[in-house]
């Protein structure tokens, strides 16, 4: 999968995104734990992004 398919475009950077804003409004922007755990779901979601796209290349 590449960042230019309908998929990624439409769904899964506005999921991103949306997840984390509302990350950090649940965390009122002051609290750490707001900070790192809107990181680790951008983490969390790159990975499983190419990890997605990596199984699109193996030869089965």
């Amino acid at each position: 999968m590449a960042f230019t398919t309908v998929f990624f475009l439409f769904a899964v950077m506005p999921a991103s995104v949306a997840g984390y804003y509302l990350i950090k409004l649940l965390g009122n922007r002051n609290e750490r734990w707001s900070d790192w755990l809107s990181n680790l779901f951008l983490v969390l979601v790159s990975l499983c992004f190419y990890g997605w796209a990596r199984l699109g290349e193996l030869p089965f």
